[in-house]
């Protein structure tokens, strides 16, 4: 049973309106007419929205949702993504330096918070707890998190970017073990 602090969180958040998590979730999904499956070019949702959120950042650059309440502000890192795809999905039709530095901030930002699980394979953590209908404790991460190597990728073949991906030895796993022996070269 949730606690009386959830249901002032989502009563402040749906009833109430203003800034909230719901801010940068709640976008009209639109499909890019850029992307093609044949290439690694731009993402397949476009993210506009979430490319020009309105919310908090810490002074990198790298978006904080607030979840109000004792949540506050945290680091999501599937958000980080799709505000990352967002501004990669400008900078390549508009070649703005500003939405590029965006999205190798978020990018950099994932690399270096890869973290291994109790099975020892990379994840994406949140550090907050979640209430729902049970209470995630934190660490825990989501499946949610599966378009993130994509970010990672991008990064990767962007040119005049050197991105060193996360070990070899230890592949960037979202929702399902990689059991290849085909993993990305890091240099």
């Amino acid at each position: 049973m949730p606690h009386l602090s959830y249901y002032r969180r989502i009563l402040s958040a749906y009833l109430l309106g203003g800034k909230s998590h719901l801010t940068f979730w709640h976008e009209t999904p639109t499909e890019n007419p850029n992307a093609t499956g044949r290439d690694l070019g731009e993402y397949y949702m476009l993210f506009a929205e979430k490319a020009d959120y309105q919310g908090f950042y810490d002074s990198s650059g790298v978006p904080q949702l607030d979840y109000h309440g004792k949540i506050g502000r945290q680091y999501n890192p599937i958000a980080i993504a799709q505000y990352g795809l967002g501004n990669y999905n400008v900078f390549r039709r508009t070649v703005d330096p500003q939405r590029r530095r965006k999205f190798f901030v978020n990018a950099d930002w994932l690399c270096s918070h890869l973290e291994q699980n109790a099975l020892g394979l990379s994840v994406w953590n949140h550090h907050f707890d979640w209430e729902y209908r049970d209470t995630l404790r934190a660490p825990w991460y989501s499946a949610l998190a599966w378009r993130l190597p994509t970010v990672l990728s991008r990064a990767f073949t962007t040119p005049r970017r050197k991105v060193v991906l996360p070990s070899p030895t230890n592949p960037v796993i979202s929702g399902s073990r990689n059991t290849s022996s085909r993993r990305p070269r890091t240099s």
